[in-house]
């Protein structure tokens, strides 16, 4: 296996959590007061953006050619990290309430 197969599986496994996490996070918007219903939802909005852009980076990673990869990372790497501290952030608000 390439470093580019082992950084895209790397990259699949850690969006498939963070979605899996996503998805939790949904769940508690559905089950919550109106009024926190309203504030969970602001708070998922960016995530659900900064998830799809992770995606979208990563899907590019993949159609690229070998010579251009590491520079597609870079974005890729951004996305990532956005995501991760997006996804903090949520998980912290959610557990205030």
């Amino acid at each position: 296996m390439s470093i580019k197969e082992e950084y895209i599986s790397i990259m699949e496994k850690q969006l498939k959590e963070w979605t899996e996490r996503i998805e939790e996070l949904k769940k508690k918007v559905t089950q919550a007061t109106s009024d926190v219903k309203v504030k969970y939802e602001e708070t998922l909005k960016p995530l659900l953006e900064k998830r799809d852009f992770a995606q979208k980076k990563l899907s590019e990673l993949k159609k690229s050619s070998d010579e251009a990869w590491v520079e597609i990372k870079v974005g890729l790497e951004n996305a990532k990290d956005d995501l991760k501290t997006a996804m903090d952030k949520a998980i912290a608000q959610f557990k205030d309430k």
